[in-house]
């Protein structure tokens, strides 16, 4: 158990780094610095996964951006948020102030990048410390209620487990938290085992 607490820290750590290394590109390209900070990291069932969801996402619709992927890493990945935090995103972004509750193409294609590069950052993480390569798709958007996204997730991954981490958003006062999930046919306690000796 000491062992494993250990290794959850070591892909803790180094996601960190790469989550900050994304943010500090991302700040290169905006007036104003973002920064994406891994703050927990955690090994669930997905009931588990459901109630943290519910206890942390507060509103009852929400956009994720769904990737699935292949070779040593086989499953999905799923980032997530709240609808009025993806508004808040996408405007903190792209420059432009979302007058709408809704995501016109521009705007999807905004959260759409951003997703990709998060789950990127991840399998890219994940990818190196297997030292083996790990095919995924194209990213889509969805923006559905959170009961729908977590029934379509325990239908498909009944047996599963997850890799939950939480990121804090930051840009100027706008402060918010994001998560991304990890879903392998590989159990992530035996992935973790694998991938940190």
């Amino acid at each position: 158990m000491i062992h494993m607490e250990q290794q959850m820290e070591t892909l803790l750590a180094l996601l960190r780094d790469a989550f900050a290394q994304g943010a500090k590109s991302l700040s290169d390209l905006m007036p104003l610095p973002i920064s994406l900070d891994v703050m927990n990291l955690e090994l669930c069932t997905l009931p588990h996964l459901e109630l943290t969801l519910n206890q942390n996402v507060q509103e009852s619709q929400i956009a994720t951006i769904r990737q699935s992927f292949a070779g040593a890493i086989w499953g999905e990945g799923f980032w997530l948020l709240s609808f009025t935090n993806a508004l808040q995103l996408t405007s903190a972004l792209s420059g432009v102030r979302m007058h709408f509750l809704q995501l016109d193409q521009s705007a999807r294609e905004v959260l759409c990048e951003m997703g990709n590069m998060a789950l990127n950052i991840t399998l890219g993480v994940l990818r190196d410390l297997l030292k083996r390569t790990s095919p995924s798709s194209m990213p889509h958007l969805y923006v559905d209620s959170q009961k729908a996204l977590l029934h379509s997730i325990l239908t498909t991954h009944r047996e599963h487990q997850a890799l939950l981490a939480t990121i804090l958003f930051r840009q100027g006062t706008l402060t918010f938290c994001m998560f991304l999930v990890l879903v392998c046919a590989l159990s992530p306690l035996q992935f973790v085992t694998q991938a940190i000796k």
